[in-house]
């Protein structure tokens, strides 16, 4: 089997796709860079790898198979579509684009060129989801009809300090939202129709050119509802909130613990692991598996990414037209 020779783009989260490259026996870190150069040149000498002095220099270069792009978010359409074209494989921070149309240009490149794309779509590796999937998938709740889910941030000096008050391609909807979206989508094995969304920046006083906090409302084909809030300026712990009900069983996750709770009303405790941030690096080390084995599964494949992308798409328009209920358009 192949190794795959892997180049990062960014050191922020990306300094964690660096790490997952070294430890993976079938990957090998060959190139970093970073705005901040003196960081870069501390993790070269970490991992053992060479600098960039600028992303081209990653994207391309001929020895290297994928990019690992993990920029602002107003870069990353321009960067995953020539290392496209260039011939590479792309692991990309979401949201991978900003707009529709660059969701259709990154989709028609990838046709072209024949190349693979993955996103960063990580609560697909906590346990605790995992089950919770492998209980819809059994019957057990029956009929899920509607479910409830938070995205507490936690971490407001990220949008009022950081490179997300700068950028202007920055959304709170496709950039953390869009972990809901996923995993109610992967849960569930289904794909709304279509969506509604408000929002307000009385969090963080209007300093931000977004939106701090967004409200999400999914319907799904068959009547299910979804509503997902995403909290960027909350007062609480980082946190992924969630409720399902079913016909015949519900399920909570919330700060006192995870539970269930049946027909009778009995409570039972569920002590699967969460959030596991240990196990995040399964999401990079599938994908470079699947590139070196096409018979492998990606844990999240490139439909998988287009399809979060394209709900919050839709509700970043539902947002700018007073919360209009959008039809979904899948790219």
């Amino acid at each position: 089997m192949r190794q795959i020779r892997c180049g990062v783009i960014g050191l922020g989260i990306g300094e964690a796709h660096a790490a997952s490259c070294v430890n993976n026996p079938g990957a090998h870190l060959q190139k970093i860079c970073d705005f901040d150069h003196e960081k870069a040149r501390n993790l070269a000498k970490k991992y053992n790898c060479r600098i960039a002095a600028h992303a081209d220099d990653i994207i391309n270069d001929p020895e290297i198979d994928l990019v690992i792009i993990a920029s602002y978010d107003s870069y990353h359409f321009e960067q995953a579509g020539r290392a496209i074209a260039n011939g590479k494989d792309v692991y990309i921070e979401k949201p991978a684009v900003c707009t529709a149309d660059q969701a259709k240009q990154l989709r028609g490149l990838i046709k072209k060129h024949s190349r693979s794309i993955s996103s960063n779509l990580v609560l697909r590796t906590c346990p605790l989801f995992q089950n919770l999937k492998e209980e819809i998938q059994s019957g057990s709740f029956k009929d899920v009809y509607y479910i409830q889910a938070a995205y507490l941030w936690g971490r407001v000096y990220k949008i009022l300090d950081g490179w997300r008050k700068e950028d202007p391609g920055y959304s709170i909807i496709a950039g953390a939202a869009v972990h809901l979206v996923d995993l109610i989508c992967w849960l569930t094995g289904k794909l709304p129709d279509r969506v509604s969304a408000c929002g307000n920046r009385l969090a963080t006083g209007g300093k931000t050119h977004f939106d701090d906090f967004a409200a999400l409302r999914l319907n799904f084909p068959d009547g299910l509802i979804a509503e997902i809030t995403v909290h960027g300026g909350c007062a609480h712990p980082h946190f992924h909130e969630l409720r399902m009900y079913g016909s015949e069983k519900t399920f909570y996750h919330d700060l006192s613990g995870s539970r269930w709770i049946n027909l009778k009303g009995e409570i039972s405790n569920e002590a699967s692991e969460y959030p596991a941030k240990n196990l995040r690096h399964l999401a990079l080390d599938s994908f470079i598996g699947h590139l070196a084995d096409k018979t492998a599964p990606a844990m999240i494949t490139a439909d998988d990414m287009f399809n979060s992308l394209s709900v919050c798409l839709a509700a970043e328009r539902s947002l700018k037209q007073n919360n209009e209920s959008i039809h979904i358009n899948y790219y």
